[in-house]
């Protein structure tokens, strides 16, 4: 089994007597519904993603401190590091895209479209804008790219070896060829239901060249069964 270096960050002195009556309930909740002892990693899980933003951004107003320990691999948190959590203005920016990711979270829970990407505006100042509404298909590509940065930015701070395998995730490399123009090409031109013409695994390597230039999945078939190959 795998070790963590995760710890009950919000049963610190300095933060668990400050925290307010619902929120203190709501981790209590999830502790005594489990008949069995929960790490801290099981607890973070079992609460929504919509609880622990408004946490985080308390603690990090009213605790700046405390968030060295909580996200150690933030960008904020590096020793050294200029800015930090004890800037203002980076402290708000980097809130500012935990509540963005909360609510592409809550429109995927909605079933609501992702292409269409309202303005950002900076966190400090709200009068500058920081990525404009995606009005068009290039706009809509450049906001998944910040979508996906700030992901990424957000794993790794939680933790940078979960960052690197997520990153050479399979679903990781299928998501990165569905957000490039090779992969909406494949979409928009229907290329993404593979034919009705399975290949032997012989027929697969003499024909590579041609399927990768097809950009199409194929189905494969030899001796252990049938499968799918969808070229990246």
């Amino acid at each position: 089994m795998g070790t963590s270096a995760s710890s009950a960050w919000w049963n610190a002195s300095s933060i668990g007597a400050q925290l307010k009556p619902g929120a203190k309930k709501k981790i209590t909740d999830v502790i005594n519904a489990s008949s069995v002892r929960l790490g801290p990693d099981e607890i973070v899980s079992r609460l929504s993603f919509g609880f622990w933003p408004n946490v985080l951004a308390w603690i990090a107003k009213s605790r700046t401190p405390a968030m060295y320990n909580i996200l150690p691999g933030h960008p904020l948190s590096q020793p050294g590091a200029l800015p930090n959590w004890s800037d203002a203005a980076a402290r708000n920016s980097a809130l500012a895209e935990i509540f963005e990711m909360k609510e592409v979270r809550n429109r995927i829970a909605h079933l609501e479209p992702l292409w269409k990407f309202p303005k950002v505006m900076d966190a400090v100042t709200q009068k500058v804008i920081v990525a404009p509404a995606s009005t068009n298909e290039t706009g809509t590509m450049e906001r998944f790219a910040r979508l996906l940065r700030i992901y990424d930015d957000a794993v790794h701070a939680l933790s940078p070896a979960l960052s690197s395998y997520m990153k050479t995730a399979s679903w990781r490399q299928r998501l990165d060829f569905l957000l490039s123009r090779k992969g909406v090409a494949r979409y928009q031109g229907g290329l993404h239901v593979p034919n009705g013409t399975p290949l032997c695994t012989r027929a697969l390597h003499q024909e590579f060249a041609t399927v990768i230039q097809n950009n199409r999945p194929v189905k494969i078939h030899g001796i252990g069964g049938e499968g799918l190959f969808i070229p990246l």
